[in-house]
């Protein structure tokens, strides 16, 4: 498995050709993955898969449930954000609201992205 991880790496750059092939190896790798550490590695490279960070402004807090909405400021798409995915520099509370933030996509539940990695910008 740390092999194929350091394979996977070492083919390419984020957006080029083999950026499409690398993703598909990963899901596959992740099917096969048991223990966390792989699967944290396999979601680092992911991350590099998807290049530069993102950047949004939060525009809807639902506290009570531990999530929010962010605006996307490359496509002005709403992409969701779950409180466990904030950073230690940001707090989950009503100073979130209107705030800009720098985050990473992953795809979510029913195909839908997610905002994770999120930090103060």
């Amino acid at each position: 498995m740390q092999v194929e991880l350091r394979r996977i790496r070492a083919v390419g750059r984020p957006g080029d050709d083999t950026s499409a092939i690398k993703a598909a190896h990963l899901k596959h790798l992740q099917g096969m993955a048991q223990s966390a550490a792989v699967l944290n590695q396999i979601h680092q490279l992911e991350t590099e898969l998807k290049g530069p960070n993102m950047t949004g402004t939060v525009i809807r807090l639902v506290l009570d449930k531990g999530f929010c909405f962010l605006k996307r400021d490359d496509d002005g798409t709403d992409i969701f954000l779950h409180c466990n995915d904030l950073g230690d520099d940001v707090a989950f509370d009503e100073s979130l609201f209107q705030r800009r933030l720098t985050f990473d996509v992953t795809d979510g539940k029913g195909g839908k992205q997610r905002a994770i990695n999120a930090r103060a910008t």
